[in-house]
């Protein structure tokens, strides 16, 4: 009998350690089912998570963006056009990205693009009036 109740105490404070260890997104809270399966349910919708899952941001694209694109190199807006990518740009929420980063290190990309500046081709068209507006013109 003392070892039975022994073995029943320690199940409870291990099932108290899986719960305490669980974590979940916002949205979320630790429940344990019939079973003593700890999860994370949704408390606003109907939905299960597995414990300790990280979940990206979305990645923000202004209109010129036809779809988004994830890949070794990161995350991007890109376009589309006849099954050919034309254009891929940095996310607009690039600082919400970054923080996500900070805080998940181990979710950056591993790769980098090398010598390949991307914007989005709106900051492209804004950068461009504004050299125009700066520039100075030259006399002949």
């Amino acid at each position: 009998m003392k070892s039975l109740v022994t073995f029943l105490l320690f199940l409870a404070c291990s099932a108290a350690d899986e719960l305490s260890e669980c974590k979940c997104t916002e949205g979320y809270e630790q429940k344990r089912d019939e079973t003593g399966v700890v999860y994370c349910h949704g408390t606003i919708l109907k939905s299960l998570l597995p414990c300790n899952m990280v979940i990206k941001p979305d990645c923000v694209c202004n209109e010129q963006a036809t779809s988004v694109l994830q890949d070794d190199f990161g995350t991007w807006c890109t376009k589309i056009v006849d099954g050919k990518e034309e254009n891929r740009w940095t996310c607009e929420n690039n600082d919400e990205w970054e923080a996500f980063y900070v805080r998940h290190p181990e979710e950056k990309p591993k790769n980098k693009v090398e010598n390949k500046t991307e914007q989005s081709p709106k900051k492209e068209a804004q950068d461009n009036k504004q050299k125009e507006s700066t520039s100075t013109p030259v006399k002949t």
